[in-house]
C-alpha cells in the first residue's frame, strides 16, 4: 500500500514527493483515520481532499510502515463495528444463531460456532440506552450478523467503522481517538469483551512518535 501526492502536469498525474510505503494498511485503513481525523471535511470533500488538507497527520504514519497486517488462520482480523438506535430487541428471536447471555441491561448475542477471539462477532443492546452495537473481527463474520439481524433491525449492510488492527491502533497513538462507540461505551455495552474489543491487541511499536493531531472537524 502506498501514499503519495499527485501532481497533474498538463497531460497527466505525476507523483509529487515522496512514496510512501506501509507494510500492513489497506485502502480502507485511510477512510477510517480521514474519518476520525476531520469527519465533517471528509464527508464533504472525500478522502484525497481530506488528505491534502491534513498532510501532517498522514504523514505520522510513517512509523508504521513496516508493521505486517494482523492475521489469524489466514484471515486479516479488523474492527468492523456498527451502533444503530433500537427502541426494543428480542434477542430469543435469534438463539438459533446466536449464544445468548446478559449483565444487567446489556444483552450479548454472540455469533455460534467460532471458537477464538480473534475470530469473533457479537450483537450487544444496552436496554438502558436503547442501542444495539455491533462488532466483529473480520467483514465476513459482519455480514454473516448482519444477514441474521437485518430482516428486523435498519443495520448497515457495510460497518461504519473499519479497520485492521494497527490502524486502530495508529489513530489512538496520533489523533488520540478511538471508535466512538468502544471509547464512550466500551464497558458499557460490551461488559463481557476480552480487552476493549473482544480481541487481543498487539503492542504499540517502539519508537513511535507520541505527537498527536488535533481534529479539524466535529
Amino acid at each position: 500500500m502506498y501514499l503519495t501526492l499527485l501532481l497533474h502536469n498538463g497531460d497527466c498525474y505525476q507523483t509529487f514527493g515522496p512514496l510512501n510505503y506501509y507494510r500492513g494498511f489497506q485502502p480502507y485503513d485511510f477512510e477510517y483515520f480521514a474519518r476520525q481525523l476531520s469527519p465533517l471535511f471528509y464527508k464533504e470533500n472525500g478522502l484525497s481532499a481530506t488528505i491534502a488538507n491534513n498532510l501532517a497527520a498522514f504523514l505520522l504514519l510513517d512509523n508504521w510502515t513496516e508493521l505486517p497486517a494482523v492475521a489469524h488462520r489466514g484471515d486479516l482480523v479488523l474492527i468492523c463495528c456498527q451502533e444503530t438506535s433500537l427502541g426494543h430487541f428480542d434477542p430469543q428471536r435469534y438463539q438459533g444463531s446466536f449464544d445468548i447471555d446478559s449483565k444487567g441491561q446489556v444483552v450479548r448475542c454472540r455469533l455460534k460456532g467460532l471458537d477464538s477471539p480473534l475470530r469473533s462477532a457479537a450483537a450487544y443492546y444496552d436496554g438502558t440506552k436503547k442501542k444495539l452495537f455491533v462488532r466483529a473481527t473480520s467483514l465476513e463474520l459482519y455480514r454473516r450478523t448482519h444477514s441474521i439481524l437485518a430482516e428486523d433491525i435498519p443495520l448497515s449492510e457495510e460497518p461504519y467503522w473499519l479497520a485492521t488492527i494497527y490502524m486502530n491502533l495508529a489513530g489512538r497513538d496520533i489523533l488520540g481517538k478511538d471508535v466512538p462507540a468502544a471509547a464512550g461505551r466500551a464497558t458499557e455495552v460490551s461488559p463481557f469483551a476480552v480487552g476493549q474489543w473482544g480481541v487481543y491487541l498487539p503492542e504499540q511499536p517502539e519508537g513511535r512518535s507520541g505527537l498527536r493531531v488535533p481534529s479539524t472537524g466535529a
